[in-house]
This record gives structure tokens, C-alpha cells and sequence, in this order.
């Protein structure tokens, strides 16, 4: 099976190889609501991005989102385990960029998973705590 790499945010098709990681040119027509990336809800047009940065972090790093209208936005970090380690709770954010400082000095230096979630939204990104 071919397989198909997305940007998360604008869900467009970025790259197509086959198993042998050749490249293919062909023309592809999937359904977006099919993948596990970005907009949980495929009927809902909210468009939002987010990182995390620096990443990898040892102190601090910091959530920088931006959404195209007014959203209530709640963060949470899990570590490989499932356990969550850090929540930001629901807040309302204007329309705009923003960013959220997460201080991960407490952390144990490992991978762990970042979520964001809005009233339409789910995104998820992975960082990598450090040694100090």
C-alpha cells in the first residue's frame, strides 16, 4: 500500500511513496475525515495551528497557537504512560496567536504528549524533555 504523508494543519497531502520509499506521481482522492490528524470533526471548518517550542526543552518550553476566531482552549501533557503530568484549564482566547509558558523543570527527562484542545479541536504534538 502506498503511504501518504499530511501536514496536520492544513491537511493537504505534503508526499506519496510506495513500500520501497519511491516517490510516486499520481493523482490521490481520500476523504479527510478518515485521518487520525487535526480537526476531530470533519464537518466543523475551525482551522487552528500549534507547536511547541524549543523542542527538545530541559526548562521550559513554550505552546504557541493561533485559531481564526475566539475559542475556549484547555492543554494538557501526558507522559508514554498515559499519565497526565501537567493541565492548563479552560480558558477563553481571543481570535490571534498566543503562547502558553510549560515549565517542565520538575520532569523526569523523557517523551511526552502535549494536547490542545478547543470546543471543535483536538491537536497533539510530542516533546522531548532533556537532562539539565
Amino acid at each position: 500500500y502506498p503511504k501518504v504523508k499530511v501536514n496536520p494543519v492544513s491537511q493537504q497531502v505534503v508526499h506519496v511513496w510506495d513500500g520501497d520509499r519511491n516517490s510516486m506521481t499520481a493523482n490521490i482522492i481520500f476523504d479527510k475525515g478518515d485521518l487520525p490528524v487535526g480537526i476531530s470533526d470533519p464537518t466543523v471548518r475551525e482551522r487552528f495551528s500549534f507547536s511547541v517550542s524549543p523542542n527538545p526543552c530541559q526548562l521550559q518550553t513554550n505552546i504557541h497557537f493561533h485559531f481564526d476566531r475566539e475559542a475556549v482552549v484547555s492543554a494538557s501533557m501526558f507522559d508514554l504512560s498515559g499519565r497526565q503530568v501537567w493541565a492548563m484549564p479552560a480558558q477563553t482566547f481571543a481570535n490571534g496567536s498566543h503562547t502558553v509558558i510549560l515549565n517542565t523543570s520538575q520532569l523526569e527527562p523523557a517523551c511526552y504528549i502535549v494536547q490542545l484542545h478547543t470546543d471543535n479541536a483536538v491537536g497533539f504534538q510530542r516533546i522531548i524533555v532533556t537532562p539539565r
